[in-house]
């Protein structure tokens, strides 16, 4: 079990560096403008989105939160 969350955790990294500074803007954008996301969820996605951006360590339970909230934008044509 341990390892199959250890590969989730990669694969959500991993899809998550794959978006660029605009897609990540929009994201921002979006969730500010539709209040799709609660506070907590929209501070979790800026939390995570600095976090790459300097190349630091995140939580696997914040990476995780993040990216189902931005599953969330699908309506909005951003796929993750």
């Amino acid at each position: 079990m341990a390892e199959k969350e250890i590969i989730e955790v990669k694969f959500i990294y991993d899809k998550l560096l794959l978006l660029s500074k605009e897609d990540w803007k929009r994201i921002v954008d979006i969730a500010s403008q539709t209040n799709i996301f609660n506070n907590l969820e929209l501070a979790n996605v800026k939390s995570v989105l600095t976090s790459i951006s300097k190349k630091e360590i995140i939580k696997e339970q914040a990476l995780v939160r993040c990216f189902e909230s931005l599953r969330k934008l699908k309506k909005f044509g951003i796929k993750v």
